[in-house]
């Protein structure tokens, strides 16, 4: 079904499409977000990729005795693995459920606390900069609110 969507508006603007009704809508919403979870995995792949050659240069030009080449290659290696989900747990920011639900961050904010999700410390936290995280459990609740979420924000 993605793959015939796609192939219809190849190369066209969506925002054009005048015939759009609430199901073609949410289908194409839901379209753009596969398509904006396919890429994020790519990219994080190629940073794992990126990372592996950056350290097999290292380990290559260590013998080489180049230790202080090698010492910058690591880093670079660790700079990138620094930039990919180290926890068991993917956790999620309020720009990031805001972004996928089509809303601002203080509209997750709000129904964060609206839905009971702040209070449960196995669906959030509060980091030490104050800023909230949640898990996946609470972006399913954000998920399951969408539209009780999106018509208070464009109220």
């Amino acid at each position: 079904m993605f793959n015939q969507y796609q192939e219809e508006h190849n190369g066209k603007l969506l925002g054009k499409d005048k015939k759009l009704t609430r199901d073609n809508l949410k289908f194409k919403r839901e379209w753009l977000l596969e398509m904006k979870r396919q890429n994020d995995n790519k990219e994080h792949q190629l940073r794992n990729e990126d990372a592996k050659i950056w350290l097999e240069l290292a380990d290559r030009v260590d013998e080489y005795g180049e230790t202080r080449m090698a010492l910058d290659m690591r880093n670079e290696a660790i700079g990138m693995m620094t930039r990919l989900p180290i926890s068991g747990q993917e956790e999620y920011s309020a720009s990031q459920i805001g972004e996928k639900l089509g809303v601002s961050p203080l509209q997750i904010g709000k129904w964060g606390s609206i839905l009971g999700i702040k209070s449960d410390r196995h669906l959030s936290y509060k980091t030490a900069e104050g800023a909230w995280r949640y898990y996946p459990k609470a972006v399913e609740l954000f998920q399951k609110n969408q539209f009780k979420i999106q018509e208070d924000f464009f109220d």
